[in-house]
């Protein structure tokens, strides 16, 4: 990879992705050898926030590379002008993608081998950690799923310029790339804001049961509830990182390719504030989408998982209004570190060549 910026925020991401789906997939595995004696629907919700957590990070890597396509796009042209073919390049691009997820799955191996302790206490299990057949299979399978699934997009995307346009510099990402990489943002966080509204509703309804005293509390299986509850806290947590750190990336990107307009518009007298605002009104329209879209499904969601429950608290419209302005706060904390730096550029800098 070329940008480090892009670079590292791929590997964290999906080092974290690929840590987490492995070590679902090694405790599923233990629990599946074992004769399957733990909670099927339990081995299901762990498994889907894997791949949840997992797409998250490959979202990162699609929205990412795409958007590094202008410093590619000079050197995609020449090369397609010396005659390279595009299954060349497409190639080429999906072995970068293959370098940077087997890079991470090193780095998710060592997050595992220091997890695996805590894990095993959480779930009440003796998993360990050695290169076991299931650990060879389970790396080998998500490294070649996550290289694919993050590469294929953006190399299809990259090797489809055609050399002329390029050189000459008549090259602009078209409406269906820019609605895909917003899309794939929206996403990102629509998942992202499901898991923040299901941790602040177990959460009370935890503490509800609590609150009840004994009759409640052994209707509720205290111990597996509290389980779900804890790991819908780690999901969150994971979801919102690795969202942000896409985020963060994006609007690096950004910021980078509108230097010149933001040189411009502060020599003719725009203050900070606007110039914030400019770089951060259009993903915080993105977030609100995703909020929008996003609470409905966690009212389905979370009404169902309060079914199961005789004593139960009712779903206020407050748990969804506080997952939103938690969601807006956190992509506004991360967005405007990046848009405030931006904006204190002195305008000489960056008019300079012009």
């Amino acid at each position: 990879m070329r940008h480090p910026t892009s670079f590292w925020i791929n590997t964290v991401g999906l080092s974290t992705g690929m840590a987490t789906s492995l070590l679902i997939f090694l405790w599923v595995a233990h629990e599946w050898g074992g004769g399957m004696e733990s909670n099927m629907e339990n081995i299901r919700l762990f498994s889907l926030v894997a791949v949840f957590i997992l797409l998250i990070a490959c979202i990162n890597f699609i929205n990412l590379s795409t958007a590094r396509t202008m410093k590619h796009a000079h050197e995609v042209g020449i090369r397609k002008a010396v005659g390279a073919e595009r299954r060349m390049l497409v190639k080429q691009y999906l072995s970068e993608s293959m370098v940077v997820t087997v890079i991470s799955m090193f780095f998710a191996l060592a997050l595992l081998s220091m997890i695996m302790p805590a894990f095993n206490d959480f779930t009440g299990k003796d998993i360990t950690f050695g290169f076991t057949k299931e650990l060879v299979v389970g790396a080998v399978g998500i490294t070649l799923f996550t290289g694919l699934l993050a590469g294929s997009y953006p190399a299809m995307f990259l090797s489809s310029y055609r050399a002329i346009q390029v050189i000459k510099g008549d090259f602009h990402s078209s409406i269906q790339q820019i609605w895909i990489r917003k899309g794939l943002v929206v996403f990102q966080f629509w998942l992202s804001i499901i898991f923040i509204a299901a941790v602040i509703v177990i959460q009370s309804q935890l503490q509800f049961i609590a609150d009840q005293g004994p009759i409640a509390g052994e209707e509720a299986l205290y111990q597996t509830q509290e389980k779900v509850a804890l790991l819908a806290k780690y999901a969150a947590a994971l979801a919102i990182l690795i969202s942000c750190l896409g985020l963060l990336g994006l609007a690096s990107f950004t910021a980078e390719r509108r230097v010149r307009e933001i040189g411009i518009r502060k020599a003719l007298g725009a203050n900070t504030q606007s110039i914030v605002w400019l770089l951060t009104g259009e993903f915080t329209r993105l977030v609100i989408w995703a909020i929008v879209l996003g609470l409905p499904v966690a009212y389905v969601i979370l009404r169902h998982w309060l079914d199961q429950f005789v004593y139960r608290i009712e779903l206020s419209l407050m748990f969804f209004a506080l997952s939103a302005v938690i969601a807006i706060l956190i992509s506004w904390i991360t967005l405007s570190t990046q848009a405030i730096r931006t904006a204190q550029i002195n305008p000489s800098d960056c008019l300079r060549d012009e």
